[in-house]
């Protein structure tokens, strides 16, 4: 047994408030280190105002340094019902370790203001910034590929926005809001080729 809420608030960074999965593996200790196989029934994260749950079980496997898994997820408010609206998918390498490097890719559709929560934390973003005030809303669509280590993170990929909005602290929104959001490293640009076109809140 384990306190799950103190782990995952520990190894997210706060990112997330607690952590519920259920793992069933059987491997073997050889020459060339562990090897393992398992199959991972439930996982789920509870991330405050939102929850994340895999939609299906899936087969692992690994060393005693990472695992390899491939996952469906499904995200919802909290309280909500009925389809979900936000879906992701989650494929790659995942260390055990805090000083390992990891390559997870992951592609879907949710609501921009759940996902900017883990934006913020994946690239230490400054909430007193003007990046850290900024607050989407709308269902966007994103393929992101993460890297580097956890206490070192990096992600490259793009996240898309067609008629959302957007504030940023006490100025006026902009509505019908549509963007592409080009990431690398820890950067975030908006590219030339394809501009921002939004309409100014009166």
């Amino acid at each position: 047994t384990a306190h799950t809420q103190a782990l995952a608030a520990q190894f997210s960074h706060g990112l997330l408030q607690d952590l519920r999965l259920d793992l069933n593996a059987d491997g073997s200790y050889g020459a060339g280190g562990l090897r393992w196989q398992g199959r991972l029934g439930q996982l789920s994260g509870d991330f405050g105002a939102f929850d994340l749950a895999q939609s299906r079980p899936t087969e692992l496997r690994g060393t005693e340094k990472a695992a390899t898994l491939s996952l469906e997820l499904e995200g919802r408010q909290k309280g909500e019902t009925g389809a979900p609206p936000g879906r992701a998918t989650l494929a790659g390498t995942l260390p055990f370790s805090t000083h390992e490097g990891m390559d997870l890719r992951s592609t879907g559709a949710m609501d921009l203001a759940n996902f900017k929560v883990i934006l913020d934390t994946l690239l230490d973003v400054d909430p007193y910034s003007a990046l850290g005030e900024t607050k989407p809303k709308g269902r966007g669509e994103y393929d992101l590929r993460a890297y580097g280590t956890y206490a070192d993170p990096y992600a490259d990929g793009q996240i898309r926005l067609a008629d959302g909005s957007l504030s940023l602290g006490g100025y006026p929104s902009l509505n019908h809001l549509t963007f592409t959001l080009l990431a690398k490293g820890r950067e975030l640009t908006l590219p030339k080729a394809d501009p921002l076109k939004a309409t100014l809140a009166q």
